[in-house]
């Protein structure tokens, strides 16, 4: 303190200094004396001052415990180090622990009937959704079985018409060729008829011919007979072989027609093989579409039931179904629902599914699709081969039964021309016997032969008779057949009309209640459904207020074991900071205050030291400002860390903070201890040595040296220390003055300068 006292006696007498610049001198003395002499410079001075201070760790907490209670177990002793959160003390936590036990039973029963209460409506909730699933199945399945109803009913429907159209057309077609047979036979018949006549009319020609040839031959001359003769044998031979070459064409027109029926006959077995493969091949891609059809609608069902389960169970989230069915019930998988992917499995394994993934049920569909297409195009084929079939078989059986009239036909025609032939061959041998008789003969053996030869003329005519009457009854037999076979084919046209249209007539019907039955299958099964969808919906509504109950519940059990494990916590003091431990105010077994500190702790990384300064000093200080601490003879550094902004109300002055480094137990806390610091400090200025300046009557000056000669100047002065003075006026940088003092020196002395 009388350090500070000197310094600021001087600072006083510095601030009332006044200088003035003085004239210049005349050399008083030709004796010169001998002075050193400086340079003027810039510089700077620094003050500091010493102060009194305590110091103290940096930090010091006091431990108060939250509740009063017994002290069970202290972990600390008195320069124990310890970290943020260590257990220093504990209170006895018998009861407190007994209350949480019971909080935390109240909210385990809690949790365990809500746990109970959503199990149940789960499980109620999982069982609809699984009858809702079953009943989404059975409804898919007996509509696609309906639909297949349906499909087989309508096919059976339009074979039905097919085959009516198909059977009417035989029926008529018979009819028709029915009808061509009579009209060929009709005209077979009057063919015949005509040929037969001419028969008899030949034969009576001829029966006449010869009478007249034997009346001739009475009167006439033989040339003439016999050039008559011959002209009538060149006829009856000109007739034979007219007869033969009808007879060969005939015949020609027979085997051209055979071939027309063979090739017939195979274009229609080769047609009947095409319409039964076409057949075949439809009805396998109708049974191919039946199958992809069921495929799809089965892995489409139980994709959805799989989906379903993986959205109530994480652990089978990205899981095929076939890894959730091999998994069975690990990775904490419920036995209920590895049952339900079991029989999804089993159910699609069953099914000749492969997976139940989009892309695989995508491909399902597109085969169904496809198969329908193929089967729509092979029905589309059989129903045209089965019309190529009817038209080839009506082809084959219409020429068929051509070819049977015309052989009928050209088998009477046959027997008339062979009659024709053996008749005219008769009459020929008959001619050729009266030529040859005419040429060797006498007149009554002529007429004899021509007896013979009328005789037997007359039995031609008879038989030509005969033959006439007999292809008349056997056509008109023929005919009659013919008659009633047609009367049969539209009788049979009826009944096969009448047939069909009964059968049609049913298929209809059929038809009719199969899509009825789809209609009321359909909307009994939806009832259901939306039956179901009605309990599904209500138990989905319960189950946020089962839980919105339960987790009040919960809530009000929590606050109680939260309530608890915090009184409990409380009983666990623990250290809010690091440091070292100075004071444990806490023993086992004896009662401790929630009043009273029972424990210190202090952070001894860095020392504090306060101290307090005037207003005016406290200006010049700031934060980061060096320190010196002195303790029993030892220096600390450190560094101002906090300035007052406020006075001491005790000591109406403002505190100072500083840290120190020190290490721990070198300045027991509390320990007074000196601190030095800077107070002032000039600016760079024009400064020089102290002994420089003389003072008096209230005023500064120095002696600056020009050629020789010591000047008296007037300076105005600033801070000074012991060695320095800062001059604010009077002097500039780069003047000499003399920097020794002697009781000769005055205004305008020769001076010599010496180092």
């Amino acid at each position: 303190m009388a350090i500070l006292k000197k310094r600021m006696a001087i600072l006083l007498a510095v601030g009332i200094l006044t200088g003035c610049s003085s004239t210049d001198a005349v050399p008083t003395s030709t004796t010169s004396i001998f002075v050193e002499t400086s340079l003027v410079s810039s510089g700077q001075v620094v003050l500091s001052d010493s102060f009194i201070g305590t110091i103290t760790p940096k930090e010091t907490t006091y431990i108060f415990p939250m509740m009063a209670g017994i002290t069970k177990q202290v972990n600390i002793e008195v320069g124990d180090v310890v970290s943020e959160g260590d257990i220093l003390f504990t209170l006895d936590d018998e009861s407190q622990q007994m209350s949480l036990d019971q909080a935390q039973a109240t909210y385990a029963q809690a949790e365990a009937g809500k746990a109970q209460a959503l199990l149940m409506a789960n499980l109620e909730l999982d069982n609809t959704l699984a009858s809702y699933d079953q009943l989404a199945l059975a409804r898919a399945q007996s509509v696609i079985q309906a639909q297949n109803t349906i499909n087989n009913t309508n096919a059976s429907y339009d074979q039905l018409i097919l085959a009516k159209e198909q059977a009417l057309i035989q029926t008529t077609n018979s009819i028709d060729n029915t009808n061509l047979s009579y009209d060929q036979l009709v005209l077979a018949k009057e063919q015949a008829l005509i040929q037969a006549k001419n028969t008899v009319e030949d034969a009576e020609v001829a029966y006449k011919q010869l009478i007249a040839s034997r009346d001739q031959s009475v009167g006439s001359s033989v040339d003439m007979q016999l050039i008559e003769l011959e002209m009538q044998m060149d006829a009856i031979k000109l007739n034979i072989e007219t007869t033969k070459i009808q007879l060969e064409q005939a015949g020609g027109s027979l085997d051209g027609l055979a071939d027309s029926v063979s090739d017939a006959k195979s274009d229609y077995n080769s047609a009947k093989s095409d319409a039964n493969s076409a057949s075949n091949k439809a009805n396998s891609a109708y049974d191919n579409y039946i199958d992809a059809q069921y495929k799809a609608s089965t892995a489409n069902v139980l994709a959805a039931e799989y989906s379903m389960i993986q959205m109530t169970s994480t652990t089978l989230a990205g899981l095929t179904i076939q890894q959730a069915a091999n998994n069975g019930t690990s990775n904490g998988v419920p036995a209920e629902t590895a049952n339900a992917v079991q029989s999804i499995y089993s159910q699609m394994t069953s099914a000749g599914i492969s997976g139940l993934s989009s892309s695989e049920v995508s491909r399902l569909e597109t085969q169904a699709s496809d198969a329908l297409s193929t089967y729509t195009s092979a029905q589309s084929e059989s129903v045209s081969a089965s019309a190529n079939e009817a038209t080839t078989e009506l082809m084959y059986n219409y020429l068929d039964s051509s070819y049977d009239s015309a052989e009928t036909e050209i088998e009477n025609a046959e027997e008339i021309a062979y009659a024709t032939i053996a008749g005219l061959e008769a009459n020929l041998r008959n001619m050729e016997e009266i030529y040859n008789a005419l040429q060797s003969t006498t007149t009554e053996e002529i007429l004899e032969i021509y007896d013979a030869q009328i005789e037997r003329a007359e039995l031609g005519i008879r038989q030509a008779t005969e033959a006439l009457d007999m292809i008349t009854d056997s056509y008109d037999t023929q005919i009659a057949a013919v008659v009633l076979g047609l009367n049969q084919a539209n009788q049979a046209l009826g009944m096969t009309s009448d047939s069909y249209d009964s059968q049609i007539a049913s298929a209809q019907l059929g038809l009719n209640q199969a899509n009825q039955a789809l209609g009321m299958t359909t909307d009994s099964y939806d009832e259901q459904m939306k039956q179901l969808d009605i309990a599904i919906s209500g138990t989905q509504s319960n189950l946020p207020l089962i839980e919105s109950v339960y987790n009040a519940q919960l809530s009000a059990a929590n606050v109680g074991v939260a309530s608890a494990q915090y009184v409990l916590d409380k009983l666990v003091i623990t250290s809010p900071t690091s440091g070292i431990v100075d004071q444990v105010n806490v023993t086992e077994d004896v009662p401790v205050s929630n009043a009273e500190v029972a424990v210190v702790v202090a952070d001894y990384s860095q020392m504090e030291t306060s101290f307090f300064v005037s207003k005016d000093v406290r200006a010049t200080f700031e934060e980061g400002q060096q320190v010196v601490v002195e303790y029993e003879g030892k220096q600390y550094f450190g560094e101002i860390s906090d300035i007052a902004s406020s006075v001491n109300p005790q000591t109406s002055l403002f505190q100072i903070k500083a840290l120190i480094d020190v290490d721990y137990g070198d300045i027991p806390s509390g320990s007074v201890a000196t601190i030095y610091t800077t107070t002032q400090k000039s600016n760079t200025e024009v400064v020089i040595p102290y002994s420089s300046v003389y003072f008096e009557k209230g005023q500064s000056f120095v002696y600056v040296v020009k050629d020789g000669i010591a000047y008296k100047q007037l300076v105005e002065t600033g801070l000074f220390d012991a060695e320095t003075i800062v001059i604010t006026n009077g002097i500039d940088i780069g003047d000499k003055i003399v920097t020794t003092w002697s009781s000769q020196l005055r205004d305008g002395v020769l001076v010599e300068e010496g180092e």
